[in-house]
C-alpha cells in the first residue's frame, strides 16, 4: 500500500514536473518574441529619427538655418546707389541722390514706453512726433506705428535736412523704435529731355516702361545692404548685442551715344513742326552718325517729366486725373510714355526712293545721267502719276527725277528690277526685321505677304507699306556709309563707380547691301 501510494506520488510529480517544464518553454518563447517585437519597434523608431535629422540637417538643412537666423535676427535695408547715365560727353542725365527713409518697430514702442507714459500714450508721441516733422497725416501714422510686426515704411525719398531733424528730435526725446536710414532717390536733373530715351525708375528702383532704365536695369542695379539687429524671441532688439552693418555695392554707370545738346536741339524743333501743322498724333526725329550707326538724338512728341512720369498727359484734366491707376497707365502708354520712333510704323512716302535709287544704280539699271521720262504709267487697272499732276516734268535726268520727286520713274525702275530682286534689297536694307537696338518697345514694319506688280510699283516710293523711324534712319546710315547696314547703338559703354570701362559697345556690320560705288554715286546725286 505504502508503495503504490509512493508511486502515485511520484507519478504526480513527474506530470507537474512535466507541465511545469512546458510552461516554462512557453514562457520563454513568448518572451523571446516579446523582446524581438520591442526591438523591432525600437530599430523603426531609431530609423525614423535617424532620417528626420538627416533631412533637418542635410537636405533641408539651409531652410531651417536660415528660418532660425531670421527669428533670432533682425534687419532693414540700405538701398544701393543706383548707377548714373550720361550723354557721350558726360552731361548727366540720370543721377540717384542721397536721401533718407524712416521706419518704426511697432514691437519695441508698444514694449518699451518711457517711465510716466502707457503705451498708448507713446505710440501716440511718437506719431505725433514723426507727422510734425515731416508734415503727413497723424492718423495714417498712428496707424502704423500701433499695427503688429515689425519695421513699418513710413516715409522714403526724405531730403537730408529732414532726415537730420528727425535724428536731433529722436535723440532729444530718447525716442525707440524709430529708424532713419540711408536711401538714394532717382533724379533726372533735365527733366523732359531725352525721355524715352531714359526711362524712369519705380518705387523698388527698378526700371520701368521705356529706356535704358528697363534695358540696362540689370548693370544700373547695385546690390542693397543691411543693417543686422539680433533680437530675443518676443522680438525685441538685445541692447548688449552688436549691431552689423552690410555695405551695399553701387551699380555700374552707362554712357550713351547720344548728345545731349542735339537732343535738346532735335526736341525743340519737332515740337515747333508738330504744332505748326496740328499734328494731332504727334511725331518723331532720329538723328544718326552713318560711319557709326551712333544715335546722336531721338525725339518723340509728345514727351513727359522724367521727375514725374504719371502727371496728366496734354488734354487730360488734371483735376480728376489718377496716373497710376490702371485706366492712367493704359493712357500714358499710348500717349506720352509711347517712343515713336520705335513703336509706331508709318508709310515712308518719297523718303523711300532712295532706297529704289540705290537698288537701279546697284543693278546697273540707271545712273544719276540716265534720261527718264516721269509720264504717267497705267498699271493693273491704276494710272501712276507725277505729283505735279498739271505739268509733267517729261525727260530728266534720273538726278533731276530724284530731286524733282517723280513717282512713276521710280515705280518703272521697279519694274525693271523686278520683283523677286526688288524684295531682296528690302530684305537686306533690313526693313522687314527689327533693328535690334537695345532699347525695348521696337516694332516691325508691314509689308505684302505675296506682292504684285503694283503692291512693288507703288512701294518703290513709299506708299501702301508701314515701317519704323529708325529702320529708315538706319537704312539711310548705310546709303551713307559705304554700303554697310549696321545695328543702330545708342550705348557707348558701360563704366564701374572708378571711370573704368567695363564693357564696350562697338559698331557691328550687319550685312553690305550696295558697293562703295553705288553708295559715292548716290552722295553725289
Amino acid at each position: 500500500m505504502i508503495t503504490t501510494n509512493q508511486n502515485k506520488k511520484n507519478n504526480k510529480n513527474k506530470i507537474f514536473k512535466a507541465v511545469m517544464s512546458y510552461e516554462s518553454e512557453d514562457r520563454d518563447d513568448t518572451i523571446s518574441g516579446k523582446s524581438i517585437g520591442v526591438c523591432v519597434v525600437v530599430m523603426l523608431l531609431l530609423t525614423v529619427l535617424l532620417f528626420r535629422f538627416v533631412f533637418f540637417q542635410f537636405i533641408n538643412g539651409d531652410y531651417y538655418t536660415k528660418k532660425a537666423y531670421a527669428q533670432q535676427n533682425s534687419w532693414r535695408t540700405i538701398s544701393a546707389k543706383r548707377g548714373t547715365i550720361t550723354d557721350r560727353n558726360g552731361n548727366v542725365l540720370a543721377i540717384s541722390v542721397s536721401s533718407f527713409l524712416v521706419n518704426v518697430n511697432q514691437k519695441i514702442i508698444k514694449d518699451n514706453p518711457p517711465e510716466g507714459l502707457t503705451s498708448a500714450q507713446y505710440q501716440a508721441k511718437i506719431a505725433k512726433g514723426l507727422a510734425d516733422i515731416l508734415n503727413m497725416d497723424y492718423e495714417q501714422i498712428l496707424k502704423k506705428v500701433q499695427s503688429e510686426g515689425r519695421y513699418k515704411l513710413i516715409a522714403e525719398n526724405l531730403e537730408l535736412s529732414k532726415g537730420e531733424e528727425l535724428k536731433k528730435w529722436m535723440k532729444e526725446e530718447k525716442i525707440k523704435g524709430v529708424y532713419v536710414d540711408e536711401d538714394t532717390t532717382r533724379h533726372y536733373p533735365n527733366g523732359s529731355l531725352a525721355s524715352h530715351i531714359i526711362g524712369f525708375t519705380g518705387k523698388d528702383d527698378q526700371g520701368l516702361v521705356c529706356g535704358v532704365e528697363v534695358a540696362l536695369n540689370d548693370m544700373l542695379t547695385g546690390t542693397d545692404g543691411r543693417i543686422i539687429t539680433a533680437v530675443d524671441a518676443a522680438g525685441n532688439e538685445l541692447p548688449y548685442d552688436e549691431v552689423t552693418r552690410l555695405e551695399p555695392t553701387d551699380a555700374y554707370n552707362a554712357v550713351l551715344t547720344i548728345d545731349a545738346t542735339i537732343q535738346s536741339i532735335t526736341e525743340k524743333a519737332l515740337e515747333e513742326v508738330v504744332k505748326e501743322y496740328n499734328a494731332i498724333k504727334g511725331g518723331a526725329i532720329v538723328v544718326m552718325k552713318p560711319d557709326t550707326c551712333e544715335v546722336l538724338s531721338m525725339a518723340s512728341y509728345p514727351d513727359f517729366d522724367l521727375n514725374d512720369p504719371y502727371a496728366a498727359p496734354p488734354g487730360v484734366d488734371e483735376s480728376t486725373w489718377i496716373g497710376n491707376s490702371n485706366e492712367g497707365v493704359l493712357k500714358l502708354q499710348e500717349t506720352v510714355w509711347r517712343n515713336k520712333a520705335l513703336t509706331d510704323t508709318y508709310e515712308p512716302g518719297s523718303t523711300f526712293k532712295s532706297i529704289t535709287a540705290a537698288m537701279g544704280i546697284e543693278e546697273g539699271r540707271i545712273n544719276k545721267n540716265s534720261i527718264v521720262s516721269d509720264a504717267p504709267l497705267d498699271l493693273s487697272g491704276w494710272q501712276i502719276r507725277c505729283w505735279r499732276k498739271y505739268q509733267d516734268h517729261g525727260s530728266e535726268t534720273f538726278a533731276d527725277a530724284v530731286k524733282n520727286s517723280c513717282n512713276p520713274v521710280f515705280s518703272k525702275l521697279a519694274l525693271d528690277i523686278g520683283i523677286d530682286k526688288f524684295y531682296e534689297y528690302i530684305e537686306a536694307f533690313g526693313f522687314k526685321s527689327k533693328t535690334g537696338i537695345v532699347l525695348s518697345g521696337e516694332a516691325n514694319s508691314i509689308f505684302h505677304t505675296n506682292p504684285t506688280e503694283i503692291d512693288m510699283a507703288v512701294t518703290s516710293f513709299g506708299q501702301r507699306v508701314q515701317i519704323t523711324p529708325i529702320q529708315l534712319a538706319t537704312a539711310y546710315c548705310s546709303i551713307a556709309n559705304g554700303g554697310k547696314l549696321m545695328k543702330p547703338r545708342i550705348v557707348k559703354e558701360i563704366t564701374d563707380s572708378n571711370g573704368i570701362v567695363v564693357k564696350s559697345y562697338e559698331s557691328q556690320v550687319v550685312r553690305q547691301v550696295i558697293s562703295e560705288s553705288t553708295s559715292k554715286e548716290l552722295m553725289n546725286m
